[in-house]
């Protein structure tokens, strides 16, 4: 991951893994049909599973022909590794959006089956708890307002700083789950919504997961294109910042 400016007073506070964390914890949720997934957990790992393969594949394609054997191997020993966990991710994204799991049975309808489904994956959340657990972003009515007095109490690496943080200019955001940025988890800190039409665009956030180790280890170009794809596809009405992450977004 990369490191932001010296100036930077929170510098040290970032953890060092970003958007591939996703996939990630698809793999350690390896057979768990149960709860619910956002629609970031499941496109993440379908896309970074799709650059494993392919990575696997140019190597299979580009290696003596002695060796595609080998490399032909490993290939069917990770779509078989794979399979269980993204079958489990599937079921839980249906989960998310108040289906059930059974609902995969749908794409036995030529064409119209797979195309609904893939509609289905693309929903987002049902908003508040469902009949398969909570929200997942943790996000509900509550969420979005600006009054009232319940505020995440402030993590204690702040606390002992003994800096002043004033507050962005973005609703407070008073559920659970992760950090839409760094990933750590929002309970009991201070977080924020910010609209995805500045998450995406803000230069810090961009340095950030272009410097990002993770990135360059997965072989990924990040440019332009790649966060207008990434906003394209996130239809949420905002992404929580926790308070480590906000400078960003100032």
């Amino acid at each position: 991951m990369g490191k932001m400016a010296n100036s930077n007073p929170n510098k040290e506070q970032l953890p060092k893994y970003d958007s591939i964390e996703w996939y990630f914890k698809v793999l350690k949720q390896y057979a768990d049909f149960s709860g619910r997934a956002r629609r970031k957990e499941y496109w993440m790992f379908v896309l970074f599973n799709a650059i494993i393969s392919i990575g696997i594949m140019t190597t299979i394609a580009g290696i003596l022909s002695v060796l595609r054997i080998v490399a032909g191997i490993i290939f069917i020993l990770y779509v078989f590794a794979v399979f269980m966990p993204a079958l489990a991710v599937m079921v839980r994204r249906l989960h998310d959006v108040g289906k059930s799991g059974w609902m995969l049975l749908i794409t036995l309808i030529p064409l119209v089956g797979t195309v609904w489904l893939l509609v289905l994956l693309a929903t987002d959340s049902e908003p508040g708890n469902n009949q398969y657990g909570a929200n997942p972003k943790g996000i509900n009515k509550q969420t979005f307002s600006t009054s009232g007095n319940t505020q995440p109490r402030m993590n204690n690496s702040m606390e002992k700083s003994g800096k002043k943080v004033s507050s962005p200019h973005y609703p407070p955001y008073t559920g659970t789950g992760l950090c839409d940025v760094c990933n750590c988890s929002l309970g009991g800190v201070r977080a924020y919504i910010v609209p995805n039409n500045v998450f995406y665009n803000s230069g810090k956030y961009r340095a950030y997961v272009k410097n990002s180790r993770m990135m360059h280890f997965a072989g990924m170009t990040v440019d332009d294109a790649y966060f207008a794809n990434m906003q394209a596809l996130d239809k949420s009405a905002g992404s929580a910042v926790c308070e480590n992450c906000i400078y960003m977004f100032r």
